[in-house]
């Protein structure tokens, strides 16, 4: 929130299940159940990763209190409009969700796992209406596009959040060993043990050993 209020323009990088889709998800949502014909668009790299965000709004919708709960004009598995004119709309980044509205919000969701990301962004941008908010939101993926504009001098405040910012990110079992790349990053991000067997764990098991990946 403190990073969209000093600038509408924002790139998360960020570890992963530390529920930043929702909370991007809960400020464009109370943007467009208060504000009439407020439009947001929500672009994600498949189409159950889309479908999931999309029931994120729609809990938030199911658990307002009734006076809050405001006429739905349009309602199906990827959109939901407010007699209002509030309206959102949740898709994958190669369909056609972006095409006949102007959005006042845009979130790219995991934008890193695009195919094409220069031309999905540059499509969805020409849609935004005045002095939209942006939200580029990934985990990382490798040297391409989304690793150049992280670096690059484009105007996106940027936000990193790591993985020592989740809490279930701990393990608790003394591995056998710890690789001297992680004794290195213990000594210095001054992890603690669960933190450091945690690495141990994910660097030998889902990363295969390999320090690159």
């Amino acid at each position: 929130m403190g990073a969209l209020e000093e600038n509408p323009w924002v790139y998360v990088l960020k570890s992963r299940k530390l529920g930043m889709t929702t909370i991007i998800a809960a400020v464009n949502f109370w943007s467009a159940l208060f504000t009439p014909n407020f439009c947001v668009l929500v672009l994600a790299h498949t189409d159950s990763a889309a479908k999931a965000i999309f029931k994120i709004y729609m809990r938030f919708y199911n658990n307002l209190p009734a006076f809050l709960k405001f006429p739905k004009k349009l309602l199906n598995k990827h959109e939901l409009e407010f007699e209002h004119g509030g309206y959102i709309v949740a898709g994958t980044s190669g369909s056609e969700s972006a095409r006949g509205a102007t959005f006042h919000a845009l979130h790219f969701s995991e934008f890193a796992q695009y195919e094409d990301i220069d031309a999905i962004i540059a499509s969805a941008l020409s849609t935004a209406g005045k002095n939209p908010r942006v939200a580029l939101e990934s985990t990382a993926n490798g040297l391409n596009t989304a690793f150049n504009i992280w670096n690059g001098n484009n105007g996106y405040k940027k936000v990193f959040i790591s993985w020592l910012d989740a809490e279930d990110a701990r393990e608790t079992k003394k591995p056998e060993w710890i690789p001297k790349e992680l004794q290195a990053l213990q000594v210095t991000y001054k992890l603690d043990k669960p933190q450091l067997y945690w690495a141990v764990d994910t660097y030998l098991t889902r990363c295969a050993a390999n320090w690159n990946t």
